[in-house]
């Protein structure tokens, strides 16, 4: 049976209060089904069904559903269990070797029994498909473990997919401890002979702080298939392992696709437990590592173009975007923590160099021009530690490139977007098509985290919109037209217009309509705001975050926690007065206890009509509704990073608008799974733990497909098995029932200690602030 909640109660959440009295219908989902499975028969390299990883999901317009997700794999033949492992630099822990899998299910299809598919069970899926085929390859020996060299397997990190729903094209990119020579320096397929590759470049770089193992680097792979994910084609090597890749990315249109990643020198580096992920993220990364770009086009009129064969998706050699890179000069005497794929030290002066280094690109397209920001180290040499935000667009198939520096040909900078004397990062941005945006419309809105301090301290997120194009020219308010510079010196004399502050003091922007547009990041230095979240839809945008009013109360006595917030942008009233364009914030989440916070929110708008939309034959489903739009949320123990213990994922959270954000409908519980708050009933599946959710909506609005990972639990013990598990529903709106079909258990509290004495918080938090908050940038 379906499962419905009625509106969880204050200690877990509501949707815009104002909203409720009106409301109708809500969410009712389908009972969840395990598409983490085993396959069958099983073999050398098959899905173990344990190791479910970053589950991603797609909808093709013909209602077919893709679902990419990694999951460990059976050993290869004469290899024992405990010979077959890798180490999780994130985890901290050795474990089995993922491979990359993806499985279909059309909603609607004939069974060939005279029923259709709902994707509710799980027969109605395909088997898994393994497009990495890599976890039980090796490409290099390292002294992984402390115990002299040993094999280390082609362990493939989380996928990143995208579709192109009008052709069926689906490709997914990921980046692999497998990095194998390539053929003639070109992006090489997987099943090349191994006569025809060049010997592997793959190097390693030592961790003294993971009990000094030298972990190998990664190199970017990508795989496509051209039938909405149901067969692929052999998957495809893009760069060489000699530098460490991150944070791809992948986007293409009906003719053409593109990749981009980073690469660090020196290896992955580790966090610095500053801000609030588990660190080897990628963020934090060393001079010299610069942005790299691959792309392909399509043969004849493009992917779905049945006189061509696209089978074969030929990939053009990478390129750096970036112009990071500034020599390879060695210091004599440093210590080596670059090794090659021998076991050999790297010697200094064979290791690429460079002031700044680039970090987590975002890529997008608006049709055939390209568009990419990431976040750059100043490359101030000790000035400055903070980031800039730095921003390109260009035609697909012309990547700018720079000069030479030692034979090496190197990109170029980028425009700085952010405030050049503030730290920025974590640059987010939405687009749409000049069809679809209109005369004077926004093509694109990009956003991002600003503020004084550095990793993990107080910030607003700001924002700027592209108006009639995707430019740093058409960007408002305004850049100066020399942003494009790597010159720190030049970067310091910019004069931007200051862009929109959307989140400074929130709380009294919701309650008082002050203007918050202008505000310096320092306005409120207390507060913090982060997951950032866009949705564009003709003349108007929504822009979400995560807020907490004091980040010192939150972080160190836990008497805070984050809630989500969303505004509301249309550019006719931008382009009459910008200071008119935002409505004001308003709670999405309430969220009141402070020993949870609201964590990895979701904005999910309704897709673009399909060929199946016929409103005069009746045929809806297939028509977009763009009044519809969907939040989802995941909640967590607030918890400082400093406690002996660590946060612990709890449940997942959904409600939907039908009148474009004006009211929502009551929140519903989108997992049965929720981790401490499930009850003492530890056999249940409600003392499981959800996070990570992806979302799809049917055009309509009137159907979401979800997936997300889900630890599983011991029955016994209660305690978490270590195994992970990719859990699919499905939901429709149903009229409100008069009496709950299911309790929704909101009016549990979490307390993992004992009470506190709330007297002096004010003078804890500034003693803490004084202490703990340095300002890191010294501009003597």
């Amino acid at each position: 049976m379906r499962f419905a909640l009625t509106p969880i109660a204050a200690g877990v959440g509501l949707a815009m209060m104002a909203g409720l009295a009106g409301a109708a219908t809500q969410l009712e989902f389908e009972p969840t089904i395990d598409l983490s499975v085993p396959e069958e028969p099983a073999g050398e390299g098959t899905a173990l069904g344990i190791s479910a990883n970053k589950s991603k999901l797609f909808r093709h317009q013909d209602g077919t559903l893709v679902m990419i997700y990694g999951d460990a794999v059976t050993p290869p033949v004469g290899v024992d269990e405990e010979d077959f492992l890798v180490y999780d630099l994130k985890g901290q822990a050795e474990r089995t070797p993922r491979d990359i899998f993806v499985r279909t299910c059309q909603d609607g299809a004939d069974r060939g029994d005279g029923t259709t598919k709902t994707c509710n069970v799980e027969s109605d899926w395909t088997a898994p498909v393994n497009v990495s085929q890599a976890a039980t390859l090796s490409s290099i020996e390292s002294d992984w473990r402390g115990e002299g060299l040993e094999t280390y397997w082609g362990d493939a990190e989380k996928p990143n997919g995208f579709i192109n729903p009008q052709t069926g094209m689906t490709v997914v990119s990921w980046v692999s401890h497998y990095c194998p020579g390539l053929v003639d320096g070109e992006p090489t397929a997987i099943t090349a002979p191994e006569i025809d590759r060049a010997p592997t470049s793959q190097r390693a770089r030592l961790y003294i702080e993971r009990d000094s193992r030298v972990i190998p680097f990664t190199c970017t792979w990508v795989a496509h298939s051209l039938d909405r994910g149901v067969t692929w084609q052999p998957a495809v090597q893009l760069s060489t392992g000699e530098r460490a890749a991150k944070q791809d990315v992948n986007r293409g249109t009906q003719t053409w696709w593109a990749v981009t990643w980073q690469e660090d020198p020196t290896g992955l580096e580790l966090g610095q437990a500053e801000g609030p992920g588990d660190g080897a993220s990628g963020a934090n990364i060393s001079g010299g590592t610069d942005v790299w770009y691959a792309r392909a086009t399509a043969v004849g009129t493009g992917w779905a173009d049945s006189g061509v064969d696209n089978s074969t998706m030929t990939w053009l050699p990478a390129v750096r975007l970036t112009d990071n890179f500034e020599g390879k000069s060695g210091t004599p005497g440093s210590l080596n923590i670059v090794f090659d794929n021998i076991g050999n030290p790297v010697d200094d002066d064979d290791i690429e160099k460079g002031r700044a280094g680039a970090a987590r690109a975002n890529l997008g397209s608006v049709a055939n021009t390209v568009i990419v920001a990431w976040e750059e180290t100043k490359g101030s040499q000790g000035l400055d530690e903070g980031k800039f935000i730095r921003y390109l667009s260009f035609p697909y198939n012309t990547p700018p490139q720079g000069g030479e520096i030692e034979g090496i040909t190197v990109g170029t900078p980028g425009c700085i977007i952010s405030d050049p004397e503030r730290n920025a990062r974590r640059v987010r941005f939405v687009t749409q098509s000049p069809a679809d945006a209109g005369t004077g419309g926004i093509q694109i809105g990009i956003f991002w985290k600003e503020g004084v301090v550095s990793q993990g301290g107080p910030s607003d997120i700001m924002f700027r919109a592209g108006i009639g194009g995707v430019a740093a020219s058409n960007m408002l308010p305004a850049v100066d037209s020399g942003c494009a510079t790597s010159v720190y010196e030049e970067t310091q004399l910019l004069n931007h217009d200051r862009a929109q502050n959307i989140s400074s003091q929130t709380k009294l922007v919701a309650s008082s309509g002050y203007n918050n547009l202008h505000d310096d990041t320092q306005e409120q230095f207390t507060e913090n705001a982060l997951a950032h979240r866009g949705l564009l839809r003709g003349r108007d945008m929504w822009l979400g975050y995560s807020y907490t009013e004091n980040l010192a109360l939150l972080t160190y006595l836990n008497a805070d926690n984050y809630n989500f917030w969303i505004r509301k942008f249309n550019v006719d009233a931008f382009n009459a007065d910008p200071d008119s364009a935002w409505a004001r914030p308003v709670r999405v989440t309430s969220q009141e206890d402070p020993s949870v916070n609201v964590r990895e929110p979701r904005l999910v708008g309704t897709p673009q009509s399909g060929p199946a939309c016929d409103p005069g034959a009746g045929l809806t489903e297939e028509c977009r509704n763009a009044d519809v739009f969907f939040v989802a949320w995941g909640t967590q123990t607030n918890v400082s990073p400093w406690a002996p213990v660590e946060a612990e994922e709890l449940g997942l959270y959904i409600t939907r608008t039908t009148d474009a954000g004006q009211t929502f409908e009551p929140v519903v519980q989108l997992s049965t799974a929720q981790g401490v708050f499930g009850g003492p009933l530890v056999d249940d599946e409600e003392a499981e733990r959800a996070f990570e959710s992806q979302l799809q909506a049917r055009p309509d609005g009137n159907k979401i497909y979800a997936v997300w990972n889900q630890d599983v639990t011991d029955p016994l013990t209660g305690e978490s098995t270590g195994e992970t598990n990719a859990v699919f529903t499905s939901g429709v709106p149903v009229e409100i029932p008069v009496t709950p079909r299911r309790s929704s258990g909101g009016g549990c509290a979490y307390n993992p200690g004992a009470a506190m004495d709330w007297t002096l918080p004010g003078l804890i938090a500034a003693a803490l602030l004084a202490l703990g908050w340095r300002r890191r940038m010294n501009r003597g």
